[in-house]
């Protein structure tokens, strides 16, 4: 009952405008966020690196509804760019389409990520494409289609509970060996709320497509297909690492198989990844526009929800003591 709840209201304008305003709201996002500026993402991020995790920087957004907003956008991940260059560590960048107006304008779209693309590949970096609501799907990999195309630097995300995604999988390997650059896939179960029609809804089921899809993708790796498995689901992890031994990283720190948590989520498990030595990479998010994406995290597991209850709680208690109430 709880994750439906949530998702319809992390798409509510109104709830966007007035919770981050709220002090335990603020305080259980910096959990998920080290900051909201790049300069905190980045630190967040050179700090993983001397414990031997990868990063991936996303800056919060999506809908934008003006062409002002894209430039905005696009200059702000030239500024990402530039600090890597300059002196980030080995991090990779993950976009939203929407933010880049894919709902407003695609061809503008393409072309503000396609400039992205070339700037990322220039630095030696990699770029992945979120993937979002089930109604994005093909804008998304037509606009993927036409970047790996010309650039082998670029993955994108597919989410397993939606029904087209086998279908997804296997055209997009064919693609990839077809332009002579092989796809990398993040592979998720899924954070929004789908139709059944669209969508798997049972958490056995998701799990099982999942597991198949992951094996499906991991079958090409000696082809120069990379799989990231996007997931905080242990039992997922320890399935797929039964089936076959991760590899080691190669060239650029990028291993044919990884694993990508978010920041701040899960952090025993990630220490037990990293000391199985298996390859991690962390999304390291920031920007004033969270909410959406919080919102997602906590209907993604109750335990996110109950420690914002807590916070919450804590803080009245707080105030009403320092009140003498």
């Amino acid at each position: 009952m709880i994750r439906p709840i949530l998702l319809t209201a992390s798409r509510s304008r109104f709830l966007a405008r007035w919770l981050p305003r709220l002090p335990p709201v603020r305080s259980a996002m910096s959990r998920f966020m080290p900051g909201e500026g790049m300069e905190d993402a980045l630190r967040a991020a050179r700090e993983l690196e001397e414990s031997g995790v990868g990063a991936v920087l996303t800056h919060l957004g999506e809908d934008v509804a003006r062409m002002e907003e894209v430039r905005e956008v696009s200059a702000e991940y030239g500024r990402v760019v530039e600090a890597i260059l300059t002196d980030g560590p080995g991090v990779e960048l993950s976009v939203k389409p929407s933010q880049f107006g894919l709902h407003m304008n695609p061809e503008a779209c393409l072309r503000a990520v396609l400039s992205l693309a070339r700037q990322v590949e220039e630095a030696g970096s990699f770029l992945w494409i979120d993937m979002e609501r089930s109604s994005d799907v093909e804008g998304t990999l037509r606009i993927y289609r036409e970047l790996l195309s010309a650039h082998p630097c670029i993955g994108v995300c597919l989410q397993a509970y939606l029904h087209r995604t086998e279908e997804d999988v296997e055209g997009l390997m064919a693609f990839g060996m077809e332009v002579g650059h092989p796809p990398a896939i993040r592979l998720v179960k899924g954070a929004y709320r789908e139709s059944p029609s669209v969508a798997l809804t049972g958490g056995g089921e998701i799990d099982h497509r999942f597991i198949t899809l992951a094996q499906r993708i991991r079958a090409e790796s000696g082809k120069g297909v990379r799989l990231a498995l996007g997931t905080h689901d242990e039992s997922l992890i320890r399935k797929l690492a039964e089936d076959e031994p991760f590899s080691p990283p190669g060239p650029q720190g990028r291993a044919p198989v990884e694993v990508h948590m978010l920041y701040g989520i899960r952090t025993d498990l990630q220490a037990r990844i990293r000391s199985q030595g298996i390859p991690l990479r962390v999304l390291i998010s920031y920007g004033t526009a969270w909410y959406p994406w919080f919102v997602r995290r906590l209907a993604e597991r109750p335990a996110n929800l109950r420690f914002l209850l807590r916070r919450s709680a804590r803080a009245t208690s707080n105030e009403t003591g320092s009140s003498g109430l």
